[in-house]
């Protein structure tokens, strides 16, 4: 049974002191692709007692390849020098896309390490310094690749 009750008790709350994010149009300083990385399995391989997990053949040859397309991809130097430059941490947000034949079968966790450690090489940044990440699986029967956008996730600054 759905409960029709109109509720008429309801006090209007003033939100003109809560901190908001205002939504508006955010502009990638960073957007490149990448051809698709490695899975999880031919990325890593066991090392030796001080390193654990090393990186493959296969990895480092998907990092270099993929600091060539990402250095085609547009970006804004003029921003990312200033993220360098800053004393002060500078929050980040990234949209990954990875374009498969098929949705189901691939998995996505295992390539989401890759794309940040090259995007992030390239850019010359840490990639602690994301504190947003979206990631989303596509479809491309012609073209597999993975997307990437790095935006600046500071809120709007108060009127």
């Amino acid at each position: 049974m759905v409960n029709t009750e109109i509720i008429t008790d309801l006090v209007p709350v003033d939100t003109t002191n809560i901190i908001t994010i205002e939504p508006r149009p955010l502009q990638a300083f960073f957007a490149g692709y990448m051809y698709l990385p490695p899975g999880i399995n031919a990325s890593y391989k066991p090392g030796g007692s001080e390193h654990p997990i090393v990186s493959t053949k296969e990895l480092a040859q998907f990092k270099k390849d993929a600091a060539l397309l990402l250095s085609q991809g547009y970006n804004d130097y003029s921003l990312i020098n200033a993220i360098r430059q800053s004393k002060r941490k500078v929050p980040l947000r990234v949209n990954l896309h990875f374009f498969f034949r098929t949705l189901w079968k691939c998995d996505i966790d295992g390539g989401i390490k890759a794309c940040l450690d090259a995007t992030f090489a390239r850019l010359e940044l840490n990639d602690n310094l994301i504190i947003d990440l979206h990631v989303s699986k596509r479809v491309d029967e012609h073209r597999q690749r993975a997307e990437i956008e790095v935006y600046c996730a500071l809120p709007a600054l108060s009127k």
